[in-house]
């Protein structure tokens, strides 16, 4: 229990560094680089998600068996699963390297980017096609091989270590004039130097680890494949959920409502990241109840759970909404006003989305993993469909709006019944319970933030915002603890 408090914590921690510095190095990069090049980087990056589904969900297997040979002491098996691992990733990472000399071929007459930052956009192509695939992929075992080990706490302190290091090394090369290929240099380099560390951890904290091309087996790819198609279809869902938007912004928009776009999805993902490191915990709860048979708990978890994660992005996305603009005029400038709709669109999205969270580690975590790999596919088609609708008509906003709409009719109208007759609980008294305190505590934080907003100053810095977005959350927290919170369920959140 102490070694799993400790890994909850560096993962909190770890967590928080990375979001810190984004947080602080977005607007630096965007000032120095301009809007034009920012897009282009946040393009690149959309485009070079996609080329990571190569992995083909097989992380998840390899943390998945690798932790099954650690509990059985099968050291053996273990080898040969690695090592088949280590086979695959050598062979994706060649068809990753001819998959991206393809795309360079056309990349700048397919996404309509500028004649002018043709050379911009093809050499930002190769180096982070590089760091996020290329040398990615086979260099992910060492991190799969740490994660399966349950070395969490080193993972956590490595990324945190390399994060600030990065954000250093770039800051010191804007200050020196450098531009957005010498930021895509320094990336690579920092992803090589991490994961190198986890090589070397490797070989000092995994006991009796060999790894050889000779060791690799067809019987034990069949047995990762098997296990990872189902991860696969919910990876490719959740990256097209979120990495089309930007692509489809440049598609109709152009570059610079990229930048704008991008900045408003960071901070909307930023924000569902942040509860879904607390839905994470839950996972192991889930699997250890329905393995006893203990519905009744399930049905309690399900419920409570979903009533506080839903309560916790309700507070983030209400004071973020109420002070879009503040938010993003301090953050990165009056330049970037483009993202205050479209975020204010997305917090929505992601706030409507948080219980869906719950709801979908219940089913997968009980067996109903095929209908959650399905939903999330229904999901991703019907994004990409009504943002191609909706952008045409309202722009940048129209995509965020499809991302509202896939949110509602997948993840509310159809994945949250469907962990309700699982876990045996009346749709009416979910939405009461967990919707209910949501929106009456969330309207009267809205209340509170937007009467201070029209009284007091204008902030002229990020901190100036919290005397406006501590109050309200302060009566939401107040009015929630109060109005729709027993003892019991005070004693169970603690507990849990």
């Amino acid at each position: 229990m102490r070694g799993l408090k400790g890994n909850v914590l560096a993962s909190y921690g770890r967590f928080l560094v990375v979001m810190a510095v984004q947080f602080a190095l977005t607007p630096i990069i965007l000032k120095a680089v301009g809007a034009e090049d920012f897009g282009l980087w946040s393009l690149t990056f959309a485009v070079m998600g996609f080329l990571g589904l190569m992995d083909g969900g097989l992380a998840t297997s390899a943390v998945k068996f690798i932790a099954e040979c650690r509990g059985s002491g099968d050291t053996e098996r273990r080898n040969k699963i690695a090592s088949t691992l280590l086979a695959l990733y050598l062979g994706l990472a060649g068809v990753a390297t001819v998959a991206v000399f393809a795309l360079s071929l056309g990349y700048v007459h397919w996404f309509h980017l500028p004649e002018a930052k043709a050379g911009v956009a093809l050499a930002l192509l190769w180096l982070l096609a590089l760091r996020s695939v290329i040398f990615a992929l086979p260099l992910s075992l060492f991190h799969s091989l740490l994660f399966g080990e349950q070395k969490n706490a080193l993972l956590s302190a490595v990324q945190a270590g390399a994060t600030v290091v990065y954000a250093a090394a770039v800051w010191v090369a804007l200050k020196l004039g450098a531009g957005i290929i010498i930021v895509g240099a320094i990336n690579l380099a920092a992803m090589l130097a991490e994961y190198g560390v986890y090589a070397l951890l490797v070989r000092r904290v995994v006991p009796g680890l060999k790894l050889s091309l000779g060791l690799a087996e067809r019987s034990q790819l069949k047995t990762l494949m098997g296990f990872s198609g189902a991860q696969l279809l919910v990876n490719i869902a959740q990256l097209v959920r979120l990495r089309t938007d930007p692509i489809l912004v440049q598609l109709f928009c152009g570059l610079e409502p990229v930048a704008a776009y991008a900045v408003a999805l960071r901070i909307a993902e930023s924000a569902l990241l942040l509860i879904k490191q607390a839905v994470n915990v839950l996972a192991p709860v889930v699997a250890q109840l329905h393995g006893a048979g203990e519905t009744e708990k399930i049905k309690t978890l399900f419920v409570r759970g979903s009533k506080f994660v839903l309560a916790g992005a309700s507070v983030l996305s209400v004071a973020i909404a109420c002070l879009a603009r503040e938010v993003v005029t301090l953050w990165v400038g009056p330049q970037m006003q483009g993202a205050v709709v479209p975020l204010v669109v997305l917090l929505g999205a992601m706030a409507l989305a948080a219980p869906q969270l719950v709801a979908a580690l219940v089913l997968v975590m009980t067996g109903h993993h095929g209908f959650s790999a399905r939903a999330q596919t229904v999901g991703m088609f019907l994004n990409v469909g009504a943002s191609l609708v909706l952008v045409r008509v309202f722009g940048p906003v129209g995509v965020a709006l499809g991302t509202l709409v896939a949110t509602v009719a997948v993840d509310v109208f159809t994945v949250l019944p469907r962990a309700c007759r699982c876990a045996g609980v009346g749709v009416g008294h979910y939405l009461a319970t967990v919707f209910g305190p949501a929106l009456v505590c969330g309207g009267a934080q809205a209340l509170v933030t937007l009467g201070l907003k029209a009284v007091l100053p204008a902030p002229t810095h990020l901190l100036g915002i919290l005397p406006l977005a501590v109050p309200g959350a302060l009566a939401f927290a107040g009015l929630f603890l109060v109005a729709f919170t027993r003892p019991e369920d005070r004693r169970w959140r603690r507990k849990k």
